[in-house]
């Protein structure tokens, strides 16, 4: 099997980047989250051994990119909503040549090797695998053909992601399976319960990460 991982992701950007943990975090701070996480699943799909792709937006800062994970396969987000650019993504690499492909956002916990390495297993059986998030969205999608449906989202509330997405992949007769639910790193609450309320403490995150996970 010829498999690739989608890494899609904004460029970390000061005052553009996890602009929900502010005003709880200075936007350098913010910054530097996202930083951490984004090294961290980076690692963990290199240890993979499967062929990475990095997606970002704005495209323009590929060198801030390139400071934070070195030289890489670095593509443009393409597409006027989200659902297109991870759909134009996900096709994109299909259209290389490879078998399976599996996209991944930035900012979640426990995305680790064993978790990715599941997901292509998964898609031995399953015509799409889906990393759910526990507020109702997902932070994995992986798929062997180019299938519209998971993309064709109108518009609809944030905890309603997940549920929509499965109502449109049953109306069309795909086999799917969810694997276990992570959460993201959206606002401090998150964090908190993350580096188990220790407070603003980026340097014990950052530890904690890396011991759980790696950098």
């Amino acid at each position: 099997m010829k498999d690739a991982i989608i890494l899609f992701t904004r460029v970390p950007i000061t005052g553009k980047t996890k602009t929900r943990l502010m005003p709880y975090f200075k936007d350098y701070e913010a910054k530097r989250i996202h930083t951490i996480l984004l090294k961290s699943i980076y690692k963990n799909m290199k240890e993979t051994k499967k062929d990475v792709f990095i997606y970002i937006n704005p495209f323009n800062k590929v060198n801030l990119m390139e400071d934070i994970l070195g030289k890489n396969q670095y593509k443009e987000q393409i597409g006027k909503t989200l659902n297109q650019k991870m759909q134009n993504a996900i096709f994109d690499v299909l259209d290389l040549g490879y078998d399976r492909v599996i996209l991944i956002g930035s900012d979640i916990i426990g995305m680790d090797k064993k978790y990715i390495n599941n997901a292509f297993n998964i898609l031995d059986e399953k015509d799409i695998v889906i990393g759910p998030t526990e507020d109702g969205g997902y932070s994995l999608i992986g798929m062997k053909d180019k299938i519209k449906s998971p993309f064709d989202e109108e518009k609809s509330s944030h905890r309603k992601v997940l549920d929509n997405l499965i109502e449109r992949i049953e109306k069309e007769n795909l086999s799917y399976f969810l694997l276990e639910a992570l959460y993201d790193i959206d606002d401090s609450n998150d964090f908190n319960r993350f580096v188990l309320n220790k407070g603003k403490d980026i340097d014990y995150f950052e530890r904690k990460i890396t011991e759980e996970y790696g950098i």
